[in-house]
């Protein structure tokens, strides 16, 4: 009887329904005359959707992902990016929230722009790759070859847009012999992003392990350093069981190396890896 009934409240705390009654009467009774975004950045299939799920508990949260209009508009690139910079002030103004949650992952190679544009706080949550490359293998279902193509394609586009020359050449040196090697390395490309930009930037770095395993302390830090009052059901929602998965694939043993590099690197700067 109790997990079922437990199983219906996540249901009704993550429903739409829910977030849209609660966000719409904290305006209403609020009416916030000077909104600020929130980012939150990443590479695709790391957890940023999770975040959202997460700050989009609370009603003074208003929260536009990937397509929502009319924040998010499709590229000739085939991303889908934020608006310009003066269209964003202006619907950021129109807003009546205290913070308006966006989440550009074609985007977070301008994160520390955007960050320092707006002076706004910003999430950027990573994930152990061979996870991330399961969940693309398994449910993103994209060309993997593409992938790579365009991060080494001398046209700019998204995936190679404000990536550095050595992190390029690092992969040009690197031979591919399936998809996952492919996700390996754009895993590799994307999160190498957020080393150049954490020193001198207001943004979190998060763990998605640390998240999933430790729910109630993370998403506790989360609310404290974005200052918005924390309930404790908000860390109700996460599942533990969505992480270190067996996996059905091989990698390269130098692309595996590479990877296994930076994700260290990256557990130093998360400021949860000590949990």
């Amino acid at each position: 009887m109790w997990p079922i009934m437990n199983n219906l409240i996540k249901k009704i705390i993550e429903s739409d329904k829910r977030y849209r009654l609660t966000t719409r009467l904290h305006e209403i009774f609020n009416n916030y005359l000077n909104p600020k975004p929130i980012f939150v950045f990443g590479c695709q299939r790391s957890g940023t959707t999770l975040i959202q799920k997460i700050l989009k508990l609370s009603p003074c949260i208003r929260s536009y992902g990937e397509g929502d209009k009319p924040y998010f508009i499709e590229t000739n690139d085939g991303g889908i990016r934020l608006v310009n910079t003066d269209s964003l002030k202006q619907l950021i103004s129109r807003e009546s929230n205290k913070y308006i949650l966006l989440k550009p992952l074609c985007d977070s190679q301008n994160a520390a722009k955007l960050i320092n544009e707006f002076n706004s706080p910003a999430i950027w949550i990573y994930r152990n790759y061979t996870d991330v490359i399961d969940s693309h293998i398994k449910y993103y279902k994209y060309d993997a070859c593409s992938y790579l193509d365009n991060i080494l394609s001398p046209d700019i586009n998204w995936m190679n847009e404000y990536i550095d020359k050595d992190t390029v050449d690092i992969i040009k040196n690197l031979s591919t012999t399936s998809p996952a090697d492919c996700y390996a390395l754009f895993w590799y490309a994307r999160n190498s992003i957020i080393l150049n930009i954490y020193k001198n930037t207001n943004i979190l770095v998060i763990n998605y392990d640390d998240l999933v395993s430790s729910p109630y302390l993370v998403c506790k830090s989360i609310y404290n350093y974005i200052d918005v009052p924390f309930m404790d059901y908000y860390s109700s929602i996460i599942y533990s069981k969505s992480y270190k998965k067996s996996v059905n694939f091989t990698l390269n043993d130098n692309i595996k190396r590479l990877c296994h590099e930076l994700y260290i690197e990256l557990n130093k700067i998360s400021r949860m890896s000590v949990l």
